[in-house]
């Protein structure tokens, strides 16, 4: 993307100000950053969601594998390889069971048969759901739901997977394993594009991290660099706990992300 701007309808100012950003093939890029600084704008203009469903306008250059998301609907981005998990996941349950949700995308696609039935065991296998086909999706936790919708994604065999604050809703054990069963899918080469404020959890399993304030990037690159410049905190953006503290001790490098690396700095 090259010069990405973005404004709601009516909005004082630009939700996205110029975003200039390459994202390569089986990156797990983190995004950070304070509340209502562009984040989840950012994602949604990548699925597409913005402007078509939301009105707004958009100029500057934008290709999402390889097509220009604001030429093709959303479902159309999906068809091509994009897929999106929201933050509560109760909110995006269409349907009865656990199996009829995970077949919704793939039979829209046009898929029956041996095919469907191979794409929905196969996801949730990945997720750690495969003994729940059968169950009522409404009866789920709330981590087996955002495991389901991750499953209901992982159906549509995508190519970049998109997730917003995906562990808002949960508690940090199941927020913990959504977030491994996120970092796993780069190796498979699937892109992962993730908001996320759970930055102690979040940022030892992302590759790169995007800092995004008032619509525009203020940093970008490797976790441990990202949060170790000091600048960052006059921007608002946000560090994991361990690198917070390990600044205020100004403890040697490199910068400690857990509780553990924290420890171990600590005692070196």
């Amino acid at each position: 993307m090259n010069g990405l701007r973005f404004s709601y309808p009516a909005a004082a100012g630009p939700a996205l100000d110029g975003i200039d950003l390459r994202i390569g093939s089986g990156e797990l890029v983190l995004l950070c950053g304070p509340s209502g600084g562009g984040k989840s704008t950012f994602l949604r203009a990548l699925a597409g969601i913005v402007p078509q469903l939301t009105g707004g306008e958009l100029a500057g250059e934008l290709q999402v594998l390889g097509c220009d998301p604001t030429r093709v609907l959303p479902r159309e981005l999906a068809a091509k390889g994009v897929a999106f998990v929201f933050q509560n996941p109760a909110e995006s349950i269409v349907a009865g069971r656990v199996t009829e949700e995970v077949a919704f995308g793939p039979q829209n696609l046009g898929l029956s048969g041996a095919a469907l039935r191979e794409r929905v065991e196969a996801a949730l296998r990945d997720v750690g759901l495969a003994g729940y086909a059968g169950a009522m999706t409404r009866a789920l936790s709330a981590g087996q739901q955002q495991r389901l919708a991750l499953a209901a994604a992982l159906a549509m065999r995508p190519r970049l997977l998109l997730a917003d604050e995906p562990t808002a809703h949960l508690d940090p054990a199941a927020a913990a394993e959504i977030l491994a069963l996120l970092a796993a899918l780069p190796p498979r080469g699937i892109t992962v594009v993730l908001a996320e404020h759970r930055l102690a959890l979040a940022a030892p399993q992302a590759r790169r991290v995007i800092a995004i304030v008032d619509g525009r990037i203020v940093a970008d690159g490797a976790p441990r660099t990202v949060f170790a410049d000091p600048g960052l905190g006059s921007h608002g953006v946000p560090l994991p706990v361990a690198a917070r503290v390990a600044r205020a001790l100004a403890l040697d490098p490199p910068l400690p992300l857990t509780s553990v690396e924290l420890a171990d700095a600590i005692a070196r």
